[in-house]
């Protein structure tokens, strides 16, 4: 029987830049390339979108567009970090994954008193997304006018446990295209049969 063939360093590296889809980009959308990679990691934002137009032959023609009409997101699905996700798998992600990082971060959470806050906070982030999507920064404004932080780290992991109970998620991109605009995923994403209630421009970026 005859050895298995042996690939050299070189032959190695071309493969892999094959496997991610760099060697010949292909006319697809944007969202496919997210689909096709499963998720793609963006906790630099800006570095994750050179990444997905790297994988296309159209580069980043209709990236923007992708995120503003909803077909992208971003959120924390895995490791605690960030990720764009196909919009449609959104749901599914957060259902297997989301428990994972609820119970990595459960020692945080509990010492912050975020359980006890959340109820709280979604009703304060919602009430500021009733007129668009807006900056995390509003719903800090709003969750700090609420009384619902005082202390460091509040802001952030509120953020977090509300994304990983899909109550919200980070949807299109702002005027510079270095960060998102927080949308609620009720509106943003439908669930199967339901139609979108927040137009897809951005807003109050």
């Amino acid at each position: 029987m005859s050895s298995p063939a042996v690939l050299t360093d070189r032959e190695i590296g071309l493969a892999r830049l094959a496997a991610h889809g760099l060697v010949r980009p292909e006319d697809v959308a944007p969202e496919d390339v997210v689909r096709a990679l499963g998720a793609v990691q963006a906790q630099d934002l800006p570095g994750a979108l050179v990444s997905v137009a790297l994988r296309r032959a159209g580069g980043s023609d209709g990236l923007r567009q992708a995120f503003d009409d909803g077909r992208i997101v971003r959120t924390w699905p895995m490791r605690g970090t960030l990720h764009l996700v196909p919009a449609e798998d959104l749901r599914a992600w957060l259902a297997v994954l989301g428990p994972r990082t609820v119970a990595s971060t459960s020692a945080r959470r509990r010492a912050l008193g975020i359980d006890e806050r959340l109820d709280a906070a979604r009703e304060s982030a919602l009430a500021a997304l009733r007129h668009g999507p807006q900056p995390r920064e509003r719903l800090h404004a709003a969750w700090e006018e609420a009384g619902l932080l005082g202390e460091p780290g509040r802001a952030y992991h509120l953020m977090l446990a509300l994304h990983l109970d899909a109550t919200l998620c980070l949807g299109p991109l702002t005027a510079d295209g270095r960060d998102q605009l927080v949308v609620p995923v009720a509106d943003w994403v439908p669930a199967a049969g339901e139609e979108a209630a927040v137009p897809g421009a951005a807003a109050g970026g």
